[in-house]
């Protein structure tokens, strides 16, 4: 009964996850108009309350992020800018993702002009794409030379089959690049009826992908594409 209790309560602390958030707006003195929205990402561990970035730092760098995946243009503004934190504790530490989103706005033209772009109005209705795989801020590996390390910034274009990244380069600045979905792959402990974990004849798969599975080698890295039977 100790045994099934203690695994009870691993189960509660490796799914445990808390939301919390706050809306700033400014009251603009003329009519404007909502052009985009803008989102930026950041995320940090703590091990035993040790390492990660603190609560400021984190904010900067989400911030940081959301101007350099939207970058402001003549008379545009950003307005209700709402902060979110999402805390999600494991047994021996947790992750703290915060994600700022805010809206661009400009001043009319006339006052005729509508309030809300057609593109404002498509990222308010269908904000990412409709798949169960990926999010903004989730936790990435890319499919590159070194197979580097990143986060989800946001999903591009009509069809969503590029996305933004930020990743620490080599010199540890944060930087962001736009790569192809299908080079991104996510840690995850299942998908498509395949499990992380789950050995292959070329080695252990530790992430998915739109097509392939990653898979970790003992000399490196290499993908497969899912089984026509599960894809």
């Amino acid at each position: 009964m100790k045994i099934r209790s203690l695994l009870s309560l691993i189960l509660i602390l490796t799914s445990c996850a808390f939301h919390s958030g706050t809306l700033t707006s400014n009251v603009t003195a003329e009519p404007v108009v909502h052009k985009d929205i803008a989102v930026g990402v950041a995320s940090t561990n703590r091990v035993l309350q040790i390492g990660g970035l603190s609560k400021d730092a984190l904010i900067s760098e989400a911030r940081k992020n959301m101007v350099r995946s939207r970058p402001l243009e003549g008379a545009e503004q950003y307005n209700n800018i709402e902060v979110n934190f999402k805390n999600t504790f494991y047994i021996l530490g947790h992750k703290t993702k915060v994600t700022i989103t805010a809206d661009v706005i400009e001043p009319k033209d006339s006052v005729n002009q509508p309030s809300y772009s057609e593109r404002y109005l498509k990222k308010l209705t269908n904000p990412g794409p409709q798949i169960d795989l990926f999010a903004v801020g989730d936790s990435i590996t890319l499919n590159n030379y070194n197979y580097q390390k990143g986060e989800i910034v946001r999903f591009l274009g009509e069809d969503f089959h590029r996305v933004e990244i930020s990743y620490t380069d080599a010199k540890n600045n944060v930087k962001t690049k736009k790569v192809s979905i299908n080079q991104i792959y996510v840690s995850k402990p299942d998908y498509n009826g395949i499990k992380r974990l789950s050995r292959t004849p070329y080695g252990v798969v530790i992430g998915f992908g739109m097509k392939k599975v990653l898979i970790k080698m003992a000399d490196g890295h290499t993908t497969m594409s899912y089984p026509k039977s599960n894809k």
